[in-house]
């Protein structure tokens, strides 16, 4: 049950992310951020909010991207997603009116509305107004028209200059009344401004991303952007009526509770243009020191290794040319140090080390700083991050990741530092070294391999440069690579301070330009929106199919919580039957125990020679004789020959020890149990002996029929278990094979959109980025249900591998805590029914440390005994940590201790729960293999003598 409940979990999760899916395509402006818990909030809030139900902010009407209002007169933009994210974790009511801003002004100050949005906390409306904390930053920008014969460094550029001002926007005022002598010219929107530009009755106007967002694209391409004003961001809030603060209160709380990839969401949804480029700066001097200007003079030439096959970062392009990132960064670096930096061609990635140490180049360009490399080479601060893809042919199934590939072979760059952390990271892989990543691609291409793993830019490059149209990005790669940037010959300590301060006076704009310029995709043929829209009609087809396919494995599941529970009701009716029938004994050994003249056993009281010297009437009748013929008589008598031996061994030992002797015996087919209780005179001396003799021939019978019954629970158990992992290795394997060519289709179509749209509609670009990330998730999700529903490496690779992954993905879970696993003996020849319940309960111990112990050490041993014989073979399991541990008679076993338990004793095992307060848990079982051998025989003989 407790899978089956994990199973639903997952499901809903996947449900989610496809309804986000089909959301994104059905609607490419639904507001995507999935608001969090509820804040909490204090009973004097909610109180408030409960005798304010209705809140109303105004904005203005014509500020997008903020706030656009449609033709039914919804309010949509920025600033009504923030909104409606706030009435979701605080469940208010707010309400967004729009209209003229000046209007909104007077109606907030006459309580008439209950305050604005899309303002800024100026001093003048401090007045009137309580500020929540800022929930937007941007930055206005001094916007003339193209062909202007003047430049604005900063705004006292624009003194004597005339400059539109929307009317009532007074953070512009406030900016421009800094500067004297401006000329300002009111407006009625963004769009009068343009216009009075346009027309050249104003020099330049105050543009930010509501004017930009009114524009046309020709429009856009007459104006430019002279000067960012950085120096005053433009700090949004909501500005509150003075008289309402629990309202500002409230509102700081939701703010705070909104999370950077929910802010991240709505700004990816609402901003998404890049509107001009602003006139590139002055760069600053480099202040480079007296001695570094004459070392520049004295080394004018400086000689650069590259990797030639290495696109986008460093190629030689088709006139003969050194291309990629790295050259533009050079480009820049030379220009400002006024130096020659030469690339020199022709040379392998081994070959550029090699004649680095030969001191044959002075600089290498784009590598990781190593240890052998610092051998030889200075290292400037790195200032290049790149990320590992996993590349398949596109007719491979779907992957979860590089562990999918154990004992295939794998394409990887023969001398690049990547090759040693991936095959660190990922030892059952086969590597084959490739001379190229151009090599590598082509050998997954052609079937030489199975897969290749590269750098993403690298190997998105090569691809489309080189028409491979067989291949896909299978999944990301979990190796963590380090930062990249140059390297210098190391008796030139100099040069990397000159570089690095080179490479610091670089612009953000500068970098962000050139790697828009390398690692965009460029497309030219003529976009066919026709088959776009086809295309996402068809991945909407295989999402209804997905949901349909979802919908059959809830019903798969259904009918599994039938078959459980018909299996736990069969269980309950035989616990039901051990129970009665226990009670049962429990009464007939309580009236045995009675010494009465109507009990059925036969009690004796004898000397030490063995003669009866008084006995009950039971032992009378049992004997067969009369009272006064017992008495006086020596009690071997009656016996049969093989017992007198016996009875007279037990006589003397009682006599010896001046202790009870107990004995079992068998007399004619009927079981006798027998106690000799010794009466001792003051001289501590046995003077007589008491014997009593029960017949528990019906006991002996009950006590068999009870192991009997046992046994079949156990069985039945046990079978239960066997369903379960049938039916969790039938559904992993659905959820691998089915669900997994579905997500390949979608990813294809994602990539398909991407490709065809070019980056021209910005809306059609958001959502096939939507349903490409989803896909990611879903494929996250799916990997960690096959994992969660059936241990993958337990059927291909045994206990002992399956047991190490477990530990390393815990480990990786909760780096905290010290997992050490500890194993023993021979553990690979274990039936499949006991390394399933080996490994579950071994699981379902790590889960339960990590949540409730508090324990930051947990040890895990499973060590094999055996013996010459095979008598003694054994397994013993123990699972410990250092936790807080449990009062063990306070605390009754919850669902996960009671299943381990259940698990244990099924497969004929000894299942130890010792724990104390302060002291940890410590879990043992003990599997005897050699009786487990046995059991298993005996039940397989049963089974086939049934049929």
């Amino acid at each position: 049950m407790e899978d089956l409940m994990v199973l639903r979990s997952i499901l809903q999760k996947t449900s989610v992310a496809l309804l986000v899916m089909v959301a994104g395509m059905m609607a490419l402006y639904t507001p995507l951020a999935l608001a969090d818990q509820p804040v909490a909030l204090t009973d004097a809030e909610r109180a408030w909010l409960k005798a304010h139900p209705r809140i109303v902010l105004g904005t203005e009407a014509s500020w997008k991207p903020y706030v656009q209002v449609g033709k039914n007169g919804v309010v949509r933009g920025l600033d009504a997603d923030y909104i409606a994210l706030l009435n979701e974790k605080l469940g208010t009511q707010i309400e967004l009116r729009a209209g003229k801003w000046a209007d909104m002004v007077i109606a907030a100050k006459a309580h008439e509305i209950d305050g604005l949005t899309t303002s800024a906390p100026l001093k003048e409306r401090k007045i009137h107004f309580r500020f929540s904390d800022n929930y937007h930053t941007s930055h206005k920008n001094i916007v003339t028209r193209k062909e202007a014969d003047f430049t604005v460094r900063s705004l006292q550029d624009l003194a004597g200059r005339t400059v539109a001002v929307q009317k009532g926007v007074a953070f512009d005022r406030d900016v421009l009344g800094k500067v004297g002598d401006i000329d300002i010219v009111e407006t009625g929107s963004d769009r009068e401004s343009f216009n009075q530009l346009q027309d050249g009755k104003v020099d330049a106007t105050i543009g930010d991303d509501s004017f930009f967002s009114l524009l046309a694209p020709d429009e856009i391409e007459r104006i430019k952007v002279a000067y960012v004003i950085k120096d005053r961001p433009l700090s949004l809030v909501y500005s509150i009526r003075k008289d309402w603060p629990e309202l500002v209160g409230i509102l700081n709380k939701g703010l705070a509770a909104i999370n950077q990839t929910e802010r991240d969401d709505i700004q990816a949804k609402w901003l998404l243009f890049q509107p001009l480029e602003q006139e590139k700066p002055i760069a600053p001097p480099l202040n480079l020191t007296q001695a570094e200007q004459a070392w520049l003079t004295k080394h004018p030439r400086l000689r650069m290794g590259f990797d030639s096959a290495y696109p986008p970062f460093d190629y030689v392009g088709k006139d003969g040319k050194h291309k990629g990132i790295i050259a533009d960064y050079m480009k820049i670096i030379s220009d400002q140090l006024g130096i020659t930096i030469e690339p020199v061609f022709r040379l392998t990635w081994s070959e550029v080390l090699d004649k680095a140490k030969r001191k044959e180049i002075d600089i290498v360009s784009l590598l990781a700083k190593t240890e052998p490399r610092s051998q030889y080479l200075r290292f400037s601060e790195p200032f290049i991050k790149t990320d590992l893809v996993l590349i398949t042919r596109d007719d491979v199934p779907f992957v979860t990741g590089l562990e999918d590939f154990s004992g295939k072979k794998t394409a990887l760059t023969g001398s690049y530092m990547s090759t040693g952390l991936i095959s660190a990271r990922y030892p059952q892989i086969v590597p084959q070294p490739a001379e190229t990543p151009l090599a590598a691609l082509q050998a997954v291409a052609t079937g030489q391999t199975e897969a290749a793993v590269l750098d993403v830019p690298v190997a998105a490059h090569l691809i489309r440069e080189h028409y491979i149209s067989n291949l896909k990005f299978a999944a990301p790669v979990d190796v963590e690579q380090p930062l990249l940037g140059v390297g210098v010959r190391d008796d030139w300590p100099m040069l990397v301070g000159i570089l690095d301060k080179a490479l610091a006076s670089i612009s953000e704009e500068e970098r962000l330009a050139i790697r828009n310029k390398w690692v965009s995709l460029k497309y030219e043929e003529k976009i066919d929106y026709t088959l776009i829209w086809k295309i996402v009609a068809v991945a909407i087809v295989l999402l209804a199919l997905l949901l349909f396919w979802l919908w059959q494995i809830h019903r798969q599941r259904l009918a599994l919580q039938k078959a459980d529970e018909a299996l736990r009701k069969a269980h309950d009716e035989l616990e039901m039957r051990v129970q009665e029938r226990t009670a049962e004994l429990d009464e007939g050994n309580r009236s045995w125990q009675a010494l009465l003249g109507a009990t059925d056993d036969s009690i004796f009281l004898m000397d030490k020679e063995g003669v009866c010297l008084e006995a009950n009437e039971t032992a009378v009748k049992r004997f067969d004789v009369e009272p006064s013929g017992l008495i006086g008589m020596n009690n071997y008598g009656p016996m049969p020959p093989k017992l007198v031996e016996k009875w007279s061994g037990y006589l003397k030992k009682v006599f010896e020890t001046k202790k009870a002797v107990h004995a079992e015996e068998i007399r004619e087919g009927s079981y006798f149990d027998t106690r000799l209780y010794p009466v001792i005179n003051e001289k501590q001396e046995v003077e007589k002996i008491v014997a009593i003799t029960s017949d528990v021939t019906e006991r002996k019978q009950a006590e068999e029929e009870i192991l009997d019954l046992l046994q079949q629970n156990r069985d039945l158990t046990q079978r239960m278990f066997q369903v379960q992992e049938e039916e969790r290795r039938y559904l992993a394997r659905e959820l691998h094979d089915e669900f997994g060519q579905w997500l390949t289709a979608i990813h294809i179509n994602a990539e398909v959109i991407s490709q065809l749209n070019g980056g021209q509609n910005e809306g059609v670009q958001a959502t096939a980025q939507i349903i490409d990330d989803s896909a990611t998730e879903m494929h996250k999700n799916i990997r960690g249900m096959i994992r969660q529903l059936r241990p993958t490496l337990l059927d291909e690779f045994g206990l002992v591998e399956s047991l190490k992954e477990l530990i390393n993905q815990r480990q990786e879970q909760h780096p905290a805590v010290e997992l050490k696993l500890t194993m023993d003996g021979e553990l690979d020849d274990l039936d499949d029914d006991l390394n399933i319940t080996l490994y579950r309960v071994i699981q379902e111990s790590l889960t339960n440390a990590a949540k409730y112990s508090g324990a930051n050490y947990v040890a895990v041993q499973l060590i094999r005994h055996t013996e010459e014989t095979g008598e003694q073979d054994s397994l013993l399991l123990s699972v410990e940590d250092n936790g807080k541990g449990m009062d063990m008679e306070a605390t009754t076993e919850g669902f996960g201790l009671v299943g381990m338990r259940e698990r244990v004793l099924a497969a004929h095992g000894e299942f130890i729960l010792n724990s104390y307060v302060g002291n940890g848990v410590q879990i043992k079982a003990t599997f005897p293999l050699y009786r487990r051998a046995g059991l298993r025989q005996a039940s397989r003989s049963e089974a086939t003598a049934s049929s």
